[in-house]
């Protein structure tokens, strides 16, 4: 009966050195994959960041210019990191962290524009480049206008080689532009719009006032004139 009592005990002391074991050598096993992701990224606590790169900034599978495109995040938008690379990056002169913007750290993008502040618009290069007039007697994106930035501008009618040039100024969101020539659509003797006035909502819409009172709403093009 001693002897059984003696085993008995034996047991007990071994199985917790033998589970401690069996503990450690899973641990050799399935960390270095933990260990691995660790050396890559650090976890952060969650903060929302804003979107500063005005062409917009593209979404990875992998904090890398080698990951896959997901999708493109537009200037200003808001955007919750939960991991930051390790070591820094630099793309075209832009030196910045890698940013994960998913829990399960399978979405990224690249933290040289990002901001903790959300960014303000500089108008003066947010308008350059090609926009539709949605003017409603002509059918939608028949007008267009094209801010140039030696602040040039010209509005016309797409291949139909009528419109207006002259020169636009900016004041915070609210743009004049100014006829220096052109021709009238119907009276191709004297220039058709002496001045106009468009409010900049954000870097794909406006708000066109013609001369004459009315309003016509801009989106961006991506058509070349």
């Amino acid at each position: 009966m001693f002897k059984l009592q003696l085993r008995v005990l034996a047991i007990i002391l071994i199985l917790p050195f033998f589970f401690s074991c069996n503990l450690f050598n899973r641990e050799r096993i399935f960390g270095s994959k933990t260990q691995e992701t660790n050396e890559i990224f650090t976890s952060l606590k969650p903060q929302e960041m804003f979107v500063t790169a005005t062409g917009g900034l593209t979404i990875r599978s992998e904090g890398s210019v080698e990951g896959e495109r997901l999708g493109l995040l537009s200037f200003r938008d808001k955007v919750t990191v939960y991991a930051k690379s390790k070591t820094a990056e630099t793309i075209s002169d832009v030196t910045g962290f890698w940013y994960s913007i998913s829990d399960k750290n399978d979405t990224w993008v690249f933290g040289g524009y990002l901001s903790e502040k959300i960014p303000s618009y500089d108008y003066n290069t947010l308008i350059i480049g090609n926009w539709d007039m949605h003017y409603n007697h002509t059918g939608p994106e028949r007008f267009f206008i094209q801010f140039n930035a030696n602040k040039s501008v010209l509005i016309g009618v797409r291949e139909s080689g009528h419109g207006f040039f002259g020169a636009w100024e900016i004041t915070g969101n609210i743009i004049t532009a100014r006829a220096t020539g052109g021709m009238d659509y119907d009276n191709p003797d004297h220039v058709v719009i002496n001045y106009t006035i468009a409010e900049v909502i954000d870097q794909n819409r406006m708000i066109f006032k013609l001369s004459n009172g009315d309003t016509v709403p801009l989106t961006r093009s991506n058509i070349s004139y």
